[in-house]
Order: C-alpha cells, then structure tokens, then sequence
C-alpha cells in the first residue's frame, strides 16, 4: 500500500466480522430497547383514553347532543 496513493482505502483489507457475544450484546440490547419502548407506550395508555373520554363528554354538553 502506497500511502501516495489517493484510492489506498480501496486496497484496504475488510475488518473481521463481529463474534458471537457482539452479536448477542445486540440482541439483548435490541429486546431491552424495545421492552421499554412498549412499557412507555402501555404507561401513557390510560392517560390518552382519559384525555379522549374528557373531550368526548366535553363536546357532548358543550353541543347538548342528547341520545336516548
């Protein structure tokens, strides 16, 4: 390898793959990330059906619809 040359990374050699525990790291990171991002999702669940409820009742006596 010439360090002149302007193209010296085309003559590079590839890094080695990653091992087994790089890949399981990925894994368990991966499983945890996405655990969290579920548990914020079913966490704020009940405040969005609260929110949705309070408004549905609100337009309702705002606009006296009344169903028998």
């Amino acid at each position: 390898m010439d360090e002149n040359d302007p193209l010296w990374y085309d003559y590079a050699e590839p890094d080695e793959a990653p091992g087994l525990w790089l890949h399981a790291l990925a894994g368990v990171f991966w499983v945890l990330a996405s655990s969290i991002a579920v548990a914020r999702h079913v966490y704020g669940v009940p405040d969005r059906v609260w929110q949705w409820s309070a408004g549905w009742i609100a337009r309702r006596i705002a606009t006296r619809i009344r169903r028998f």
